[in-house]
């Protein structure tokens, strides 16, 4: 999902049409983690709030001690 952000936001040249799509894909990805974690939680009740501490919602960054 970051590399997508990153590919989408990445142009040598921003046009008008390039800005709308990399807001609005970049707006869909954020919504989507949003419901998809809503999702997590209802489905693994105790399983994903122990996996979400340890980690980050959008930048890979190493798992928590």
């Amino acid at each position: 999902m970051l590399g997508f952000i990153i590919a989408s936001w990445a142009a040598p040249t921003m046009t008008a049409s390039r800005l709308l799509f990399a807001g609005v894909a970049t707006a869909y990805i954020f919504v989507g983690i949003l419901l998809e974690e809503r999702d997590h939680v209802k489905c693994l009740v105790g399983q994903y709030q122990t996996c979400k501490a340890g980690a980050s919602m959008i930048i890979p960054m190493p798992p928590k001690q």
